[in-house]
Order: C-alpha cells, then structure tokens, then sequence
C-alpha cells in the first residue's frame, strides 16, 4: 500500500472514530438533559399552581368566589383541581380535564400538595391530569431534531476531514516521494542532481541532509575507489613488468644469473607481497581472528622494532630518534601492536626525504601509555587529515611518488587499534611534518572483554 493511502485511511479513522463517539455521547447526553428540563418544567409548573391555590384558599373570600377564581385560573391547565379538609372530605372540585384528550392508553396522574394556614397543614390540594406522554414524545422529538442535525453535522465533518485528509496526505507523501526517487538514484549510483526540495518539517528536512551528506560521501569514496583502481593497477604492473622482463633476460641470457640480478627480482617480489597482503588484510577486515592477549613491556617492544627498521633508515639517510620510558608494561596483543608502530614508521619514513628525522616517544600519562611517532617531513593538507583512515585514500601530495603504497596502511592501522581498544590522534601541517599519537589504557584487561569491544 502507497504511503499517500495509509496515511490517508489512517487520517480517516483517527478523524471519523472520535467524533462518532462524541456524536452518540453528546446526542444521549443532550436526550436525557431535555427529558430532565421538561419534568423540572413541569414540576415548576405545578408548584405556582400550589401556591396560587394556597393563597386563594386562605384569603377572606366566600367559598364560591373562591371556585370562580380557580376556575378561572386552571380553565387553559387541563387540570382537575380538588381541595380535602383534614378528613379527606371534598371541599371544592373543579374539572377542567378535556374529555376529547382521553385515549385508552393514557391513564390519569394526580399530585398532592398540603394546603398550609398559619403553619399548618389544614387540607390536600389534588391535581389530576392527563398522562399524554408528553415528555416522551418531546424528548423524542428533540432526538429527531438533533438527529437530523448531528447527521448533517456527520456529513459536513466527513467532506471537511476527505478536503483536508487529500492535502496533508499530499504534503506528507510528496517529500517522501522525492525521498525514494533520491535514494533510487543512489542505488543505480547516480549522485547528483538529486532534486529534494526543502521542507518546512524538521524530520523530512533533517533525512533531506542526511541523504545528500550520504551521497555527497559515496560520490567521494566512488571518486577514491576509481583514483585507487588506477594507482593499484600501476603499483602491480609495475613489479609485474619488471619480474616479466628480468626473467625473459635471465632465460635469454641478456643478463647473468648475478646475486644483484637475483636480489632485484626478489625485491620486486617482496613489493608485490606487500600490495597483495595489504589487500587481503584490508577487504577482510570483517574476519577477525582471535587476539592473543599479554602483559609486557612497551618500552622492550618498541627497542626491538626500532632495531628492525633503523637500516631502512639509514639507507634513505634519514634520522630515528628514540625516546622511551622505562618499565611501562600493557596488556594487548603484542604481534598487532608490532604491525601498528612498523606501518606507522613505514609512513613516516615514506614522507621523509634526506635529513629528514622521524621521532619515537613513549609516555605514561594519567593511567594512559601513549606512543608517539612523529616526522618532519612532507606533512598533511588539512582536509587530508580526515580521510587518511578510508580505505584505498592516499594523500595527494605522495600519492604519485616511488615511496608511495596502496593507500591501505592506515586503514588496517585503524582497524586494529579499534580491536585492541585503543585511539590514535592525528596532527599534521603540510610541509612541517605528521604526528600519529597512539592512546592505550595501563588497565590489565582480559582477552573476553578485548574481544567483547572488537565485535
């Protein structure tokens, strides 16, 4: 079912179901308000009676003037008027019932009120009338009448609510519309040219710019994957050509079979590991395997590896400088801390040319060890900086360079410092050099609750 119809039926019957209630409610409440006006009417009525009666009664008049007076004065009440003494002896008795009136379904009711002089009760006024249904048939027809109009009522509330349902239907149903077109395009990969007008509600509004921000970002990661397949393609076919070329010299006998022959094709086999293994590592970064938690000492790690790295150093001429506090120890696992600090100081020294330096600090700070790898090299754009961490994403300024990888360094770098629960902070300035600063807590903590927070 369209949008526009269930909000339509749903606008219906939240509409119609109250107001039906309200009508029966407000009709019964109104029939039985009627029916208690014409009794207390009528009750109104009989007690002027009484009282005139009364008063009639205890003037200093002679008996018959005072028949003719209430004669006279009931003659249009179609009443029978009868006045007892104390012994219920007949006094006076004035018949005004109309006999035409009388129909064999109606009965005579009669009321009695006490005649007072002085205080006291010294007789019984009688009425008795004629039981015409009259309430009854008022009240009935009062229900009629209120029928007619709340039916009417009914009919005008229900073309009121289809007038206004069509239109806000419409206002709701038409962003929404521009909604799905939008993110029909996103889907078949169409990122521009969305067309979603603005809107006056705040929530329509609100997905308005959460879709074009998510377009916006899958047109710039399209544009990344697109740079990346060109760089990726160059970076294998190079190794790929120059292995293809030295082995068709080797079997050809252009070139000796020479140690430093045997150590190019090698080294182009090594860089073709690299690129492959990166990735592998990066396309399945949703398998992770199991950590292997330890407790040890950072600043023995890190010693270790700056051994390792340092003649990669020094072949490029460039300066690493180790600062380490002593007796830091962490509980993480050590072969994913190793692959961190290398890559990072693998990136650094990309960026490094000649007397460059590259610094490795290691702190303990407010039950945090931090590990800081910073260089003085070619440094980060600004806007670079948010995006380094993006798989495939390489800085301009390196990205064409020999000393340049796949673009996946970082973002495996990322990727397990999430898993081990750890940050990292980046500070960079194009053309004075990058600083990755790793954050870790001093905490022992156990191999289910590392696992628990990489999941």
């Amino acid at each position: 079912m369209k949008f526009r119809k269930q909000i339509s039926i749903t606008f219906l019957i939240a509409i119609l179901i109250p107001f039906t209630i309200l009508v029966l409610i407000t009709s019964l409440n109104f029939n039985s308000s009627f029916r208690e006006y014409l009794e207390y009417e009528q009750n109104i009525k009989f007690q002027s009676i009484e009282q005139m009666v009364t008063e009639i009664m205890n003037a200093p008049y002679p008996i018959g003037q005072k028949r003719e007076l209430l004669k006279n004065y009931i003659a249009n009440e179609q009443l029978q008027l009868q006045i007892l003494d104390k012994d219920n002896k007949i006094l006076l008795d004035i018949d005004a019932l109309p006999d035409t009136n009388i129909q064999p379904d109606n009965e005579i009711i009669r009321k009695d009120y006490p005649l007072i002089d002085n205080n006291q009760q010294v007789g019984t006024i009688q009425f008795s009338f004629i039981d015409t249904n009259y309430t009854d048939i008022m009240t009935k027809s009062f229900s009629q009448t209120m029928f007619k109009f709340l039916f009417i009522s009914c009919i005008i509330a229900l073309m009121s609510t289809i007038i206004m349902n069509y239109f806000i239907a419409h206002a709701l149903s038409r962003p929404i519309s521009f909604l799905s077109i939008a993110t029909n395009q996103i889907k078949d990969g169409e990122f521009e040219n969305l067309n979603l007008p603005p809107s006056d509600i705040y929530e329509i509004e609100t997905l308005n710019n959460d879709i074009e921000y998510l377009a916006n970002t899958l047109k710039h990661q399209k544009a990344i994957r697109e740079n990346y397949a060109q760089d990726i393609s160059h970076e294998l076919r190079t190794p790929l050509t120059n292995l293809q070329l030295h082995i068709e010299a080797l079997k050809d006998g252009i070139i000796d079979p020479s140690e430093e022959n045997y150590e190019t094709i090698l080294n182009e086999l090594l860089r073709l590991n690299v690129i492959v293994t990166g990735l592998k590592e990066s396309f399945s970064g949703a398998i992770k395997e199991e950590l292997s938690i330890s407790r040890f000492n950072v600043e023995e790690l890190l010693n270790e590896i700056t051994i390792a790295v340092n003649p990669s150093f020094l072949k490029k001429e460039v300066l690493l400088i180790a600062n380490l506090e002593k007796s830091i120890t962490i509980s993480t696992d050590k072969d994913k801390l190793t692959q961190i600090i290398q890559n990072l100081l693998s990136n650094a020294l990309k960026a490094c040319e000649k007397d460059d330096k590259v610094y490795l600090t290691l702190t303990h700070r407010h039950h945090k060890i931090l590990i800081s790898i910073r260089d003085t090299g070619i440094g980060m754009a600004e806007e670079s900086i948010s995006n380094i961490f993006d798989r495939f994403y390489r800085v301009d300024n390196v990205r064409n360079t020999k000393t340049s990888g796949s673009g996946l360094g970082l973002s495996i770098v990322k990727n397990y410092i999430n898993r081990l629960g750890g940050k990292i902070l980046v500070n960079s300035k194009e053309g004075l050099g990058s600083e990755f600063i790793l954050e870790f807590s001093d905490k022992i903590i156990d191999t289910a609750e590392i696992a628990e927070k990489s999941m």
